[in-house]
């Protein structure tokens, strides 16, 4: 008897006992004493109304696993129960599980006992009074009554756990035995909820179904179904399960089942060949066989072409702008979305409607295809990708209410992803009968190889390669030429083309006689002049220069200045231009003289911004809008052309606006540029009048240029001030060789440019300090950052290097040889980023080339002692330059230079090595003294020469060829 089911069993005595263990009311048959009685149960929540054979209806509870063991400690104190467990122990026995009935009508303990060794029978049962509320103590003086079950030998049989049955009444008068028949259902439902026959004593096969639909697939694939077998008789149903190909059993091929049990049989279909198939699944038991017909249906489909190739699109960068005037760099896919067509057909002999899907970037575009026999239809599939790459993919193709797939041709596809930078060429104003060349940029921004042909038409052309390839990242300068034979406003396109796909950049240009040119910056000029503009010349992106401030012109008078200029015109086109100078006629000049010294103040005082935000309600933001449409710039821009201007005019010492334009076209700085282009235009046979003009207009643009420069200085504007003018003053120094004085001047204003547009700002500074501290020690000067040509005295190779000081002292005395020398002294800046170990390869390069070319650069200057050196401009210790220091050594200690190297430690202290037989040629204390030159400091500031060989050795490594600017 299983102790976890309600089981209903006969005591030996013959008196009826039903212990009812599981979570459901049982009904059970009994036979006693030659009569039949019915007991029946009726459980609500844990209790149980017991209507038992006599009659009587108790109300019975099971205790909680705490009390039982109380009660059984309590009954082990019991004479009879320890009698009891001495029993079981002579048997090799004791009490192993124990579960308690309790008996609340009569206040009685009914325990069920199962031995040791056999857990899941209960044995005996115990039966004793307990306490009035104290259920889980025995009364006093009570002693328990202890019977054994006779669950092989009772009449009545146990029933399957789970089973669900109805009370019964029979009356007890009838007598007799009753054998399958009573007043009430004969059919029950088992635990696992299928019914079968009660009153059975023979098995009997039951089905859930007698056909079974395997779902469709294709040719080679697996589908299943299942179907449930049950015994829905008595005793126990055996038997197997078999079924013939392409159909085979997967589970359940074998089953033994009791009353209601069921069993799952799995049937797995797979075939080879393309069909509907039908077959018997036979099963054969002990209670007879039958049989459950399969069906089951393999599709075959093909697909063509073999791959299926889309081709390749665009993605394309480039600057848009939308209606409220917002820009900003946007991706428009060009020759995309792509649409090609995939052909399936049924191979097979039954219809079928397909399924079909895929994965980004590609998409079905056409409905699912239903096919007969032989039938084929045409899949429209999309290339729609969102970025660049080489995609390939496949549909998957599954049966409506089937199951499967298969996967159809390869779907290969393109996108490159390009950014043309600018959105659109404007040429401006073009000259009939001239030419003039724009860039655009085009590069690579995805991880494709793009094969790109350029194509225009007259008057535009291509100057540049017209077909080439770019890998990822990679970009390339396209040159656009325009050629105007008439005058008017042209519209023409730059095709770009990459495969299929091609985009088009349009272009604009105002094609003008010289007399229709003339007319509109004759304008132009006046109305800029009215408005006050003394000085204020602005060159914008197209290269063409608007005038103001300069005494009145004729028009024949600007078009001479213009052609003394390299490049000139306005790049606005007319009706920009036209809108500009509408604006500039709306503000008054005294207006905005008022406006701009209001800002020149302000700046002075700090306060540039507040000042600027109070006047451009006012009408400023007038003036900026004409800028804007003037030199094609955004609102930002022309505020910050506004303030370069207010900056320079801030720096002069003038207290009223009369005084800072007379000293901004009187400063000091301008008068010197003045006198060095004025000699040398006369120098060129340019007649007074003219050269003066010509001189007055570059000694402004250097002067702006300086203005400009000194503004960006920061704290060092007063060493900055000070430098350029000690230049200055040595090149009017210069004027009996004015052609000298002009091309150093001019590569002076190559260098102010640099760091007025911030360009190597930290070691062009450096440059203009060392370039000062040289001429101030005596030094005369040569050249500035130019590209010269030297010649490897081992190769005889030559090569341009670009060298930013070139110094010579002719009466230079080597103290350490005690001789006097023509020495020539070679200066170049470089910034390490904080390790010339890891990023010196480019500044290695340099010393190698100037060390092995000084031979040839001393013989072209005439001089016979070079001194090289280079200034490391950002703060560095010895151990991040030691290894780069090492390696140079190791190639330039035969050299016959005197080769330096000098930087600054975070500290502020000088260091520095020098390498190479001019070394010696020089005292230690001339070697420190022309260090702390090179680093822009007096004679005396200190410098500390490193010893290498005092050091010790350092494992050489390679300089790593990483470029460095200098």
């Amino acid at each position: 008897m299983n102790a976890d089911e309600a089981q209903a069993v006969q005591l030996v005595s013959g008196q009826q006992l039903l212990i009812p263990f599981g979570e459901d009311a049982h009904l059970v048959w009994t036979r006693t004493n030659g009569q039949t009685a019915a007991v029946g149960l009726i459980r609500q929540g844990n209790k149980t109304l017991n209507v038992s054979a006599d009659g009587q209806e108790r109300v019975v509870r099971f205790l909680s696993a705490q009390k039982a063991e109380k009660l059984l400690r309590k009954l082990r104190e019991k004479g009879k129960f320890q009698e009891f467990e001495g029993k079981l122990a002579q048997r090799g026995k004791r009490i192993d599980k124990v579960r308690v009935l309790f008996d609340e009508t009569n206040k009685i303990a009914i325990l069920g006992i199962a031995s040791e060794g056999n857990a899941e029978k209960i044995a005996h049962q115990v039966r004793i009074k307990v306490k009035a509320g104290k259920d889980d103590e025995p009364e006093d003086g009570a002693e328990p009554a202890i019977q054994a079950t006779a669950c092989g030998q009772a009449s009545g049989e146990a029933v399957p756990a789970g089973a669900k049955m109805q009370p019964l009444y029979v009356p007890p008068s009838d007598g007799g035995i009753l054998e399958g028949g009573y007043e009430g259902p004969q059919i029950c439902t088992s635990q696992w909820g299928y019914d079968y026959l009660c009153t059975s004593r023979t098995p009997m096969i039951s089905l859930s179904t007698t056909s079974l639909t395997v779902p469709q697939t294709f040719i080679t694939q697996q589908t299943q179904a299942s179907f449930v077998i049950w015994n829905g008789g008595g005793g126990r149903l055996s038997g197997t399960v078999s079924v013939p190909a392409p159909f085979s059993i997967v589970s359940g091929a074998s089953f033994s089942l009791l009353p209601g049990q069921p069993q799952e049989v799995v049937v797995k279909f797979s075939s080879a060949t393309a069909g509907s198939f039908s077959k018997g699944i036979t099963i054969s038991s002990n209670a007879g066989s039958k049989t459950v017909s399969a069906t089951g249906i393999a599709h075959k489909v093909s697909f063509s072409p073999a791959t299926l190739d889309f081709g390749s699109g665009l993605l394309v960068l480039r600057e848009q702008c939308n209606n409220m005037g917002a820009c900003g760099l946007r991706t428009e896919k060009v020759g995309l979305p792509i649409e090609k067509t995939l052909t399936v057909k049924n191979e097979g002999s039954v219809s079928v409607t397909l399924t079909l899907s895929t994965s980004a970037p590609y998409q079905i575009v056409s409905a699912w295809p239903s096919l007969a026999p032989g039938q084929s239809a045409q899949v429209t599939l999309r290339f729609d990708p969102n970025e660049s790459g080489s995609f390939t993919g496949n549909v998957q193709v599954g049966i409506n209410g089937g199951q499967g797939n298969v996967t159809s041709s390869p779907l290969v596809g393109v996108a490159h992803k390009i950014e043309i930078e600018p959105a659109e060429l404007n040429f401006g104003i073009v000259i009939v009968g001239t030419t003039k060349d724009q860039k655009l940029t085009v590069k690579n921004q995805g991880v494709t190889t793009v094969p790109l042909t350029v194509s225009t038409a007259v008057p535009l052309s291509i100057e540049s390669e017209s077909t080439f390839t770019l890998a990822s990242s990679e970009s390339r300068e396209v040159t656009v030429r325009i050629a105007p034979t008439t005058s008017g406003t042209l519209s023409n396109n730059i095709r770009f083309t990459a495969g299929s796909a091609s985009i088009t950049i349009p272009t604009y240009t105002q094609a003008m006689t010289y007399q229709e040119y003339w007319q509109i910056m004759f304008e132009v000029y006046n109305i800029a002049r009215q408005q006050g503009q003394a000085g204020f010349a602005i060159w914008n992106t197209s290269q063409i220069l608007s005038l103001a401030g300069f005494p009145e012109l004729t028009q024949g008078e600007l078009q001479g200045l213009w052609e003394s200029f390299d490049a000139v015109a306005s790049g606005s086109l007319p009706p920009e231009v036209v809108q500009a100078v509408e604006i500039l006629r709306t503000i008054l000049p005294e207006q905005l003289q008022e406006w701009l010294w209001a800002l020149v103040i302000a700046e002075r005082e700090g306060r540039f911004e507040e000042e600027y935000a109070y006047l451009v309600p006012l009408g400023l933001d007038r003036y900026i809008q004409a800028l804007q449409l003037l030199y094609s710039l955004e609102e930002q821009q022309a505020k910050e052309m506004l303030r370069d201007y207010v900056e320079v005019l801030a720096r002069t010492p003038g207290r009223s606006w009369e005084e800072v334009i007379s000293e901004l076209q009187q400063g000091g700085e301008y008068d010197k540029a003045l006198a060095i282009y004025e000699a040398w235009f006369r120098s060129q046979g340019f007649p007074p009048d003219q050269a003066r003009k010509k001189a007055e207009e570059q000694a402004r643009l250097f002067f702006f240029a300086y203005a400009k420069a000194l503004a960006k200085t920061g704290s060092d504007a007063d060493q900055f001030e000070r430098d350029v003018n000690t230049v200055l003053d040595y090149l009017l120094g210069l004027l009996g060789n004015p052609s000298k004085a002009g091309q150093l001047l001019n590569q002076l204003l190559s260098v102010l440019q640099e760091i007025s547009k911030e360009q190597a700002l930290i070691q062009n500074k450096a440059l203009i300090r060392t370039l000062a501290q040289g001429i101030i020690e005596g030094w005369g000067v040569e050249n500035i950052r130019q590209s010269i040509l030297v010649k490897d005295k081992n190769t005889g190779i030559e090569k341009r290097v670009v060298v930013d000081i070139i110094l010579r002292d002719q009466d230079y005395w080597l103290e350490g040889a005690q001789r006097m020398v023509d020495a020539l002294f070679l200066v170049n800046f470089f910034t390490c980023t904080g390790s010339c170990d890891q990023y010196g390869g480019h500044i290695f390069e340099w010393f190698i080339a100037v060390a092995a070319g000084i031979d040839s650069l001393l013989q072209q200057y005439g001089a016979n002692f070079g001194i090289i050196a280079g200034l490391i401009v950002d703060p560095v210790n010895y151990d991040q330059i030691d290894e780069f220091i090492f390696n140079l050594a190791l190639e330039l200690h035969n050299s016959s230079a005197a080769v330096f190297v000098v930087w600054t430690s975070p500290d502020g202290q000088v260091h520095f090595v020098c390498i190479g037989g001019g070394c010696q040629q020089m005292s230690a204390a001339q070697r420190r003294r022309h260090a702390c030159l090179i680093a822009g400091k007096p004679r005396n500031c200190g410098a500390q020469e490193i010893n290498i060989a005092k050091v010790g050795p350092i494992s050489p490594k390679p300089i790593l060829p990483v470029r460095i600017t200098p």
